[in-house]
C-alpha cells in the first residue's frame, strides 16, 4: 500500500503516492545538483599566468579559457576589451567577464 504525502503548507493539497514522491525527489535533486554547479562555474576566476593555481578544482589559467595564447589575452586586457580587475602586476578575470566577452564576439561575427 502507498503511503500518501501532502503538501499540506500550500493552499491547497497534493496527495502523492511513494512511487510519484521518490520521483519528484530525484527530480528536486537533479535540479539542486545542476543549479550547485552552475553557481560553483560562475564563481571562477582567471588569472594570466603559466602554470595553474595549486588547489584549486578547475584550471585558472586565463589564456585556456579563451582559447588563444599568452600574449593575445595580455593583449585583450590592455585594449580594455575583456573586463578584470587588476590587483598589482595580476590581472584577475570572472567568469561572468569571461562569457561577455565570448557574447559579444558573436554579435560581432
Amino acid at each position: 500500500m502507498d503511503q500518501e504525502f501532502s503538501l499540506s503548507s500550500l493552499p491547497f493539497v497534493i496527495n502523492l503516492t511513494m512511487e510519484q514522491q521518490q520521483k519528484l525527489l530525484s527530480e528536486i535533486a537533479i535540479r539542486y545538483a545542476e543549479e550547485r554547479a552552475y553557481q560553483e562555474i560562475l564563481c571562477r576566476r582567471y588569472i594570466l599566468a603559466e602554470e595553474p593555481t595549486p588547489g584549486l578544482l578547475y584550471d585558472d589559467r586565463l589564456p585556456l579559457r579563451l582559447g588563444c595564447g599568452k600574449t593575445k589575452a595580455y593583449e585583450l586586457l590592455q585594449a580594455g576589451v575583456l573586463r578584470h580587475q587588476r590587483i598589482g602586476a595580476k590581472y584577475i578575470v570572472t567568469e561572468d567577464a569571461v562569457r561577455e566577452f565570448f557574447a559579444d564576439r558573436r554579435r560581432v561575427f
